[in-house]
């Protein structure tokens, strides 16, 4: 087996890194979304919406692979020891060479395709598809139809064949995204390299797209190569950074130094067209697959938009003392409720009413507990529940077991300092301290509990 292409081991490292934190995202985005709407089911409605979504990825790719292997069934001829037993020898001879136990099943097919082979897999079995076209371009010099069977096989054997869902959403980001791309067909590249008898038949098979099925017999392999230092250009460079391809001439560049083992043969990029390239997505237009590329650069922009706005709470919030637990914003000092009579009577009565909200939704909150544990900030929508007070004068804190509401200067009894009434639902128990007021003077002191 040949030696993958270096930088591909990191680059794969970095997108699995990337993808387990699209998805991980991903996933805690919808549990919260599931437990606002439906806080009794949370985790079941996320396993239940990511097991769909599953499904739909696995029936669109398996309907895809389906259309293909119907096209080789139906249009395309299948090699066998009757059927063009030439091309089949060699599909067992480069299977042999590649240290491999099993050949691929292998078709010969002209249907007006641009491609010169593809591969893909069907019931476990990998399969092989050459151009006839192709085939008959190298009727003189069949040695280079090695290199194409095997970098299919080598494209088989890639890591990304059995991980591309999970890596998917690393394709779209920038450098990052392309650079796979490149690397995957650096390492296929490899596998033709090792399938050919003699080093220059991989050159030549290459030849063909760059000087079409005619002219390749009087193909300069080291002039082309040498095209390649038009990498130093950072329009150019720049060019193949946001391509999952690379140039043609820097692929045979990487050819011919794996095959002197000369690094020096492929010419560095301009440094200017990394800086740049790392503000565009690989979306890669009218290639197959544009349109789910564009979706998955749509959910990073989402992800990153609802993590900076995140962010930007917990950096701003309004500090609220530490009885009541850290707070997403200072709440607005909500009105009295209506027709409350004047005196200490009616301050302890307006006071028993908020205690039944606060132990209200206490219990709310230790149900949470029991089922999910942790401290929960928020509850589902507590707008829901028939509350003495408006909902949104009370909140959760994300610290401790609190739910809790700041009572405001003067707003139940006249004069007194502004304060944060609690109920801490895991000891049933209330507190309160002092907080600042804004509508009154300044006041501070120890907290305390009843």
């Amino acid at each position: 087996m040949p030696i993958p292409y270096a930088r591909e081991k990191g680059l794969l490292i970095a997108a699995a890194i990337c993808a387990a934190l699209f998805w991980g995202s991903l996933v805690y985005i919808l549990y919260t979304a599931a437990d606002r709407l439906i806080p009794e089911n949370a985790i079941g409605a996320t396993a239940a919406l990511v097991f769909a979504v599953v499904i739909l990825t696995y029936l669109a790719s398996r309907l895809r692979r389906v259309g293909q292997v119907a096209f080789l069934r139906g249009h395309a001829v299948e090699l066998s020891d009757k059927q063009y037993p030439d091309l089949l020898a060699r599909v067992r001879q480069v299977t042999k060479r590649l240290d491999l136990a099993t050949p691929p099943d292998a078709y010969l097919y002209d249907r007006g395709c641009s491609a010169a082979s593809f591969s893909l897999s069907d019931s476990g079995r990998d399969i092989v598809a050459l151009n006839a076209e192709l085939a008959g371009a190298f009727s003189e010099h069949p040695g280079a139809l090695d290199f194409f069977i095997g970098y299919e096989i080598g494209w088989r054997q890639h890591p990304l064949t059995r991980w591309w869902a999970w890596l998917a959403p690393a394709r779209v980001l920038p450098l990052l995204g392309p650079a796979i791309g490149r690397a995957r067909i650096y390492t296929a590249d490899r596998f033709g390299l090792l399938a050919c008898r003699a080093k220059a038949d991989a050159a030549l098979a290459l030849a063909v797209f760059a000087s079409g099925p005619r002219r390749w017999r009087s193909f300069n392999i080291a002039l082309f190569a040498a095209q390649s230092a038009s990498a130093t250009n950072p329009m150019i460079a720049l060019m193949e950074l946001t391509q999952p391809e690379p140039w043609l001439s820097r692929r045979i560049a990487h050819l011919r130094a794996v095959a002197t083992d000369n690094p020096a043969v492929v010419p560095a990029r301009h440094a200017l067209a990394y800086l740049i390239a790392l503000f565009i997505p690989g979306l890669v237009w009218r290639r197959p697959g544009a349109s789910g590329r564009a979706l998955f650069i749509l959910l990073w922009a989402g992800l990153a938009g609802i993590t900076g706005y995140a962010v930007c709470g917990a950096l701003y919030e309004t500090p609220l003392p530490r009885a009541a637990g850290r707070a997403a914003r200072a709440l607005p000092a909500p009105a009295a409720p209506p027709a409350a009579p004047n005196g200490l009577a009616a301050a302890n009565e307006t006071r028993q009413l908020l205690d039944a909200d606060l132990k209200t939704l206490g219990n709310l909150a230790a149900t949470r507990f029991r089922k999910h544990g942790g401290n929960p900030c928020e509850v589902g929508n507590i707008g829901a529940l028939r509350l003495n007070f408006p909902a949104q004068r009370y909140a959760y804190s994300c610290d401790e077991p609190l739910v809790y509401t700041v009572v405001a200067f003067g707003e139940f009894e006249p004069g007194r300092p502004s304060y944060v009434r609690a109920y801490h639902w895991k000891e049933a128990r209330f507190t309160e301290q002092l907080s600042r007021s804004p509508a009154g003077p300044t006041t501070s002191g120890p907290g305390s509990s009843e």
